[in-house]
């Protein structure tokens, strides 16, 4: 019965860690590729660092997201992607194919 109690503490401690998801979501807009960085629990993700980054992975951008958590960016000629790190386990890659016309 003991047992049971430290895995139902566990399962509980499990799910609360893995609540704070991060989100990306970019579109085509006039000034470029417009993206806006989110966390799921909606805290801030102002100044995470990004990068644009060839399929070649040779890097074409970094930066970092501004105050309203967000990135712009001009569209490179080549095939690329983004990659925001917010930290070990939240790592988001975006490829230039899911970008959204806006």
């Amino acid at each position: 019965m003991r047992v049971n109690f430290w895995l139902i503490g566990l399962c509980m401690v499990a799910g609360n860690l893995s609540a704070h998801s991060i989100f990306v979501d970019c579109k085509d807009s006039a000034e470029g590729v417009a993206c806006q960085a989110s966390f799921s629990d909606g805290s801030s993700a102002e100044n995470l660092p990004f990068e644009v980054i060839s399929y070649e992975d040779e890097p074409l951008l970094a930066g970092n997201t501004d105050s309203a958590s967000a990135f712009v960016f001009a569209r490179p000629q080549s095939e690329f992607y983004i990659l925001l790190d917010a930290g070990p386990g939240h790592v988001v890659e975006v490829d230039m194919e899911e970008i959204e016309a806006e």
